[in-house]
């Protein structure tokens, strides 16, 4: 990459990042390409058309990126599940959720990236198609079958989507409620110590969950 290529890559990631920024906090429609090119260290208003075509490829553009970044973080598919044995299947879901975990608690961009995702999982069209093929049905998917596995259930079953989901839910809760969390909890911040108490928690949860479920199973 030439220094050129380098500098407008930076300039592209920059836009990204205020447009995701921006449109978390106010909403696509509130938010000004003149106010993304402000945000994004004061570019000039024409690069958005330059790099992306129109607000709206700005906007799909963003959804692509926060696709690219989470499937870097989290772990892979899962696609060689078949020869898991159930302790090795609980192992990989516990380092999913606490990957996902460390990124919603840990990384700063997280607070970003989880506002612009709410605001585009609530009105379903083409970002929310993005995010849900390229990142939702696969991750979400991977762990169906392995917590299939780890219960010797079926993976396609909605208990099973059902009960993934409410795994998930509880870990994406420490980033929508963070503000509660620490109130509750008296902490000032949640750093690597606080996480910590938190995953030895969502550790005991699973492993009951996989054995209630588990056992329920004929």
């Amino acid at each position: 990459m030439t220094v050129t290529d380098a500098a407008s890559q930076t300039t592209r990631e920059l836009v990204i990042a205020a447009a995701i920024r921006l449109f978390g906090r106010n909403g696509y429609d509130a938010t000004s390409v003149r106010q993304i090119a402000r945000e994004a260290g004061g570019q000039n208003v024409a690069l958005v058309s330059y790099y992306f075509g129109s607000k709206d490829g700005l906007r799909r553009a963003c959804a692509e990126a926060i696709v690219a970044r989470m499937s870097s973080v989290l772990p892979g598919e899962g696609g060689d599940t078949p020869e898991l044995d159930r302790e090795a299947a609980c192992t990989r879901i516990e380092a999913f959720c606490f990957s996902v975990l460390d990124y919603m608690t840990l990384v700063p961009e997280a607070q970003d990236v989880a506002a612009f995702m709410l605001r585009e999982l609530a009105a379903p069209g083409e970002v929310f198609d993005i995010v849900y093929t390229g990142l939702i049905e696969a991750r979400h998917g991977a762990v169906c079958r392995l917590w299939a596995i780890a219960t010797d259930s079926d993976a396609t079953s909605a208990e099973t989507r059902l009960t993934v989901f409410a795994l998930l839910g509880q870990i994406l809760y420490f980033r929508i409620g963070r503000t509660v969390v620490q109130r509750r909890l008296g902490w000032e911040a949640i750093g690597p110590a606080e996480v910590a108490q938190i995953k030895a928690v969502l550790r005991i949860n699973l492993r009951a969950a996989i054995a209630a479920h588990a056992k329920a199973m004929p």
